[in-house]
């Protein structure tokens, strides 16, 4: 099953900074903050520490991520039916 929020929440991880993972991804800042606090809403947890000199994974955040990046790659062909999809 796709979900841009994972998405999201990988490359900001890999990156460690909304702004870079806004240009990797091709939308605004804004949008990329939103899709995290969605994430953090949807899973009860705060995936990032906030910091004036940027962010970092939060405990929490650490495991999503190890997570995230083993079963999300495999999720990612199906839809929400469990049917994988084309890729073209």
């Amino acid at each position: 099953m796709y979900n841009k929020h994972l998405e999201t929440f990988i490359v900001v991880a890999d990156l460690g900074s909304f702004a870079k993972a806004a240009d990797a991804l091709y939308i605004s800042s804004t949008a990329v903050i939103k899709q995290i606090n969605l994430l953090e809403q949807e899973l009860d947890l705060q995936l990032f520490e906030r910091t004036h000199r940027g962010i970092r994974l939060t405990k929490a955040g650490a495991l999503n991520i190890w997570r995230r990046k083993i079963y999300y790659p495999i999720f990612k062909g199906f839809d929400n039916t469990g049917e994988q999809c084309d890729a073209g």
